[in-house]
């Protein structure tokens, strides 16, 4: 695994899901309503995108568990 692949993986487990969507949030206002340096758009978009990565896992992990969920009630049927 690459060096930024185990930062995210790390960031994932430091960051809950609600926390992640409300930073995210803040810099998608920040993008859209306020006149920004390129670079700093650069950098809120970066910042952005990771905060997407981690959120879209979390989903990703969430759904997994519900269907193990699902999959061990109907076992026991």
């Amino acid at each position: 695994m690459t060096k930024t692949k185990n930062k995210i993986k790390s960031e994932q487990h430091e960051v809950s899901f609600e926390s992640a969507m409300e930073s995210l949030d803040s810099i998608v206002s920040k993008l859209e309503s306020e006149d920004i340096a390129l670079e700093d758009t650069v950098c809120l978009y970066e910042e952005g995108m990771k905060l997407y990565k981690i959120c879209m896992q979390k989903v990703e992990n969430a759904k997994l568990r519900i269907e193990k969920i699902k999959s061990e009630i109907n076992n026991d049927e």
